[in-house]
């Protein structure tokens, strides 16, 4: 004879209800005021370095993972997926747990920060001008130049200006980078139109640079900024001092 609790039925009935019993009782444990703040709170991805990166090292998917933190303490500029670091290299050293931001990598290998701006071919060359001589000081990064430099006869026995190269890039003014906030800057102020504390930085072929390099030695160098959408160059002759006072 089949005894009553060996009734499927009423197994199942009973197993149900000490189910249910031992979720009632572990909710009603895990209901302080803590843990329903927890629930509430709003989390977003970040990609960290499971471990240390070195500066200049290709970044692996291995060398890194994406967590769920609280959205109040994902940096605004914080990758949020294994992909933004594909075929990338380390711009600064990375720990253990620290957030990857966009300006953490680069897609360049070598060199510091600026280095890592310069186009491939290209060299950085920093010329030393004041405001007057650099667009009354609001050439900013990401500009295109033109370069002119004027002689006196005393130096190179001519008197007169001419263009030294054309629509080249600015990579940096002073501390300032290409791609970095203007606001940054704001140490490196600009106090006089006549003061020579300004350095801006352009990207020149070799060839200009030596060019660049030998006008500035035995001439004055004046920056002219072009049109964004400005890009082609002008067949000019050099202007001796002569033409412009008549003779």
């Amino acid at each position: 004879m089949r005894t009553v609790l060996s009734r499927p039925s009423l197994l199942g009935a009973i197993f149900a209800v000490l189910v249910g019993l031992m979720v009632y009782i572990y909710l009603g444990n895990d209901s302080s005021p803590d843990a329903g703040a927890s629930v509430a709170i709003e989390r977003a991805p970040v990609l960290v370095a499971r471990s240390a990166i070195d500066q200049r090292s290709q970044i692996a998917a291995d060398d890194v993972e994406v967590l769920q933190l609280p959205a109040e303490a994902v940096h605004p500029q914080a990758l949020t997926a294994v992909a933004d670091i594909e075929n990338m290299f380390a711009a600064a050293d990375l720990l253990p747990g620290e957030q990857i931001l966009r300006t953490d990598i680069s897609e360049r290998q070598g060199g510091g920060v600026l280095a890592q701006l310069i186009p491939e071919g290209y060299r950085a060359l920093s010329l030393a001008v004041s405001d007057a001589m650099a667009a009354g000081g609001l050439v900013e990064p990401g500009d295109r130049v033109d370069l002119i430099a004027t002689y006196e006869e005393r130096k190179v026995g001519w008197s007169g200006g001419s263009v030294v190269v054309q629509n080249v890039e600015v990579l940096a003014i002073s501390k300032l980078l290409l791609g970095a906030d203007s606001e940054a800057d704001n140490d490196n102020g600009r106090s006089s139109p006549t003061s020579l504390n300004a350095t801006v930085t352009i990207a020149v072929t070799p060839y200009q640079s030596q060019l660049v390099a030998v006008a500035g030695q035995f001439g004055e160098l004046h920056i002219v900024l072009r049109r964004p959408d400005e890009t082609s160059s002008v067949a000019t002759a050099p202007v001796a001092l002569d033409v412009l006072v008549g003779r």
